[in-house]
């Protein structure tokens, strides 16, 4: 008689979940089991030896749990005891008015610090245009004939024959260094 490890242990499963405390006769096993006849009564024989040489009753070894009624036991082996003190749980942050002043001061500041990077990216575009125009007037120059300056200094020499429209005459006071706009000037000084 041939069966496999995973054969063996459902019958085994299926006696153990069938007997409970007592264990289950050969007829009931027959029930139970549905194979032939020769391996049902030998596994039983098996089964029956191990559950007899087992202390506990089962094959199938049982957590230990508290009674529903809540008594409680000395057993060490209990597992999932309930506990007889309550746990006590995370407190909560109060949200007060002086945790709300400081997120406000922390959004207020984290808002600074954004307007303050703008500025600065906007002044380092104004800095690398400037410096893009600085290049091409320079490339200009250099491309024109006046390396000598004489057209810069025609160029001023023209601009200095060119008189203002506007003149503002300056008018000396008699009782000090001082000297006046002549709009300023009062009738006393005047007639002077």
């Amino acid at each position: 008689m041939e069966i496999t490890a995973l054969q063996f242990e459902e019958m085994i499963d299926r006696l153990e979940k069938g007997s409970g405390q007592q264990l289950v006769s050969l007829q009931e096993a027959k029930l139970l089991l549905k194979e032939d006849d020769e391996l049902i009564k030998e596994v039983f024989d098996y089964w029956s030896r191990k559950r007899k040489t087992c202390k506990g009753g089962s094959l199938i070894p049982n957590v230990k749990q508290e009674k529903r009624d809540g008594s409680s036991t000395s057993d060490p082996y209990v597992a999932f005891r309930r506990r007889t003190e309550k746990m006590q749980t995370r407190k909560n942050r109060k949200n007060d008015e002086a945790s709300y002043e400081k997120m406000l001061k922390l959004r207020r500041d984290l808002s600074r610090a954004v307007t303050i990077l703008e500025m600065i990216k906007r002044r380092e575009k104004s800095k690398r245009e400037l410096l893009h125009l600085t290049l091409e007037i320079v490339e200009k120059r250099n491309a024109m004939p006046d390396f000598g300056s004489e057209v810069m200094a025609e160029a001023l020499a023209q601009r200095a024959l060119v008189k203002p429209v506007y003149t503002i005459p300056i008018i000396p006071l008699s009782s000090s260094n001082q000297y006046r706009h002549q709009d300023h000037l009062d009738m006393k000084d005047y007639k002077k």
